[in-house]
């Protein structure tokens, strides 16, 4: 079954994230990405990456075309007793530049932006130090007028 540009760019993203590796020369392995994850991480998948999606904008055009800015929070995780702040800024560097590698997302975005960050720490329970970063990118789009699925 095809999948609607907006699929297939997020389907890019999750991949670009996932790819965040010490052997494709990061800072860090990212063991554990999900999109819309809801229940907690395990111990064993940090750092995490939980991506997402905000209230997508239209605009009609160009002719026959409709352009769209789709806001994506990357909601970055890390587990670390000794240097939380440490650990989370390396996990956020890692992300924003396997994020923005590609900015047409395998060429099916025009762009993807960041367009800001705020630092997180989950103080619900002591004995997990976990903290990190949500970074908020707009990736802008077309596609066909009245198809979803087609760039034409």
């Amino acid at each position: 079954m095809p999948e609607s540009i907006r699929e297939r760019i997020l389907s890019d993203l999750t991949a670009a994230v996932s790819g965040v590796t010490q052997a494709a020369g990061y800072a860090i392995d990212i063991r554990t990405v999900g999109r819309v994850r809801r229940e907690p991480y395990q111990a064993h998948e940090y750092p995490a990456v939980n991506l997402l999606e905000g209230p997508e904008r239209k605009q009609a055009g160009p002719t026959a075309l409709t352009t769209c800015f789709l806001p994506v929070v990357l909601e970055i995780s890390v587990w670390d007793k000794n240097a939380l702040a440490v650990a989370a800024n390396r996990a956020m560097a890692a992300v924003i530049k396997a994020t923005l590698a590609d900015r047409t997302r395998g060429g099916l975005a025009i762009d993807t932006e960041e367009t800001g960050n705020k630092m997180f720490v989950d103080e619900t329970d002591p004995t997990r130090p976990i903290g990190g970063f949500r970074v908020e990118f707009t990736i802008e789009y077309r596609h066909a007028e009245s198809d979803p699925y087609s760039v034409n």
